[in-house]
């Protein structure tokens, strides 16, 4: 799974996945003071998360890899989950459809017969739409709501569930 990290200040760094999901990583019982030491936590964190399949599986790799002094005691906060980030990202397209198409926020709530304000809402990932109001905002923007597979890199995931189903069979 690939990921970006960035190093906020001495204690804290903030890993970004592919999916959109955000973390915050704190080191709370030595900060990285030197370049050096900062790289060391970087190769360590996206160590585990090139050799994991989700997020919880690479937070266990690296509760096991903390071995270095730097590394002990280091605690993670979600700052966006999956769900925000998938929300995000279709409000963000929503927002660039409607602009595309030289609408306000207030002229397609009125197509899709929906409070101004839910539509800010939905664009800007605050709020969860339904498919029915997806659909809705879809028809009026030419578009269409779809459901595509995650890209999946080395040990595919997918294939295990298909696996599974296939011994189901």
């Amino acid at each position: 799974m690939k990921i970006k990290i960035e190093f906020l200040n001495d204690t804290e760094f903030k890993i970004v996945t592919m999916r959109g999901e955000e973390f915050v990583g704190h080191l709370t019982v030595r900060p990285a003071k030197t370049d050096e030491e900062k790289n060391m936590v970087i190769e360590k964190i996206s160590y585990a998360f090139d050799i994991s399949d989700t997020c919880s599986q690479a937070f266990g790799f690296i509760q096991t890899l903390a071995v270095e002094p730097i590394m002990l005691g280091l605690m993670f906060d979600t700052i966006v989950s999956p769900i925000e980030a998938q929300r995000k990202r279709i409000g963000s397209r929503l927002r660039e459809l409607r602009e595309s198409k030289g609408m306000t926020a207030r002229e397609l709530a009125f197509l899709c017969r929906i409070d101004p304000a839910n539509i800010s809402k939905i664009e800007s990932g605050k709020h969860a739409a339904g498919l029915d109001i997806l659909n809705r905002i879809a028809y009026f923007l030419d578009a269409e709501v779809q459901i595509n597979p995650k890209p999946v890199e080395g040990n595919c995931q997918q294939s295990k569930y298909y696996r599974i189903y296939e011994n189901m069979q």
